[in-house]
């Protein structure tokens, strides 16, 4: 065997010693989705790794037509709404949606209108820092016609 050769299959041996505790997490990690998913069928398992954002998008999907426009409110972090934009668009797709943290948001061309509050857990690791004044919310929503109330999700019109 050449010395480049024995050079080459040190630093391969060398690599797969490096490497080997990172595969053997994502092994472990893979197998434990697989031991918590595998079982469930095709709805739940998106429900379960999507959290709130499925729930919320289906409960606004049972309220909105397919060819309507609704204006999602979230009490959500900055982070939390940057996700939740692209995910609902996906999510409710054919209706158009789009995402705001302002509970005084214009939602001209919006027929429907969307509130929810994040969960605890997002909230705690990104806070809410957008505009919200429950008072003018709540004197707005007044003023339209409530259409589903569920899952910490309203939809309004």
């Amino acid at each position: 065997m050449s010395l480049s050769a024995k050079v080459l299959a040190a630093v391969a041996a060398l690599w797969a010693l490096l490497v080997a505790p990172t595969l053997l997490e994502q092994r472990a990690q893979t197998d434990r989705l697989a031991a918590a998913l595998g079982n469930r069928a095709a709805v739940a398992r998106q429900a379960a790794l999507d959290d709130p954002a499925f729930r919320v998008a289906q409960s606004i999907a049972a309220a909105v037509p397919e060819d309507a426009c609704v204006t999602v409110i979230a009490y959500a972090g900055p982070d939390a709404v940057d996700y939740y934009d692209p995910r609902f668009d996906y999510l409710l797709y054919p209706r158009r949606s789009r995402v705001t943290a302002d509970a005084g948001a214009v939602t001209e061309g919006c027929e429907y209108l969307a509130v929810f509050r994040d969960t605890q857990q997002n909230l705690s690791a990104v806070p809410f820092a957008g505009k919200w004044d429950q008072a003018a919310l709540d004197a707005r929503l007044g003023a339209m016609e409530k259409v589903r109330d569920e899952d910490g999700v309203a939809v309004y019109r």
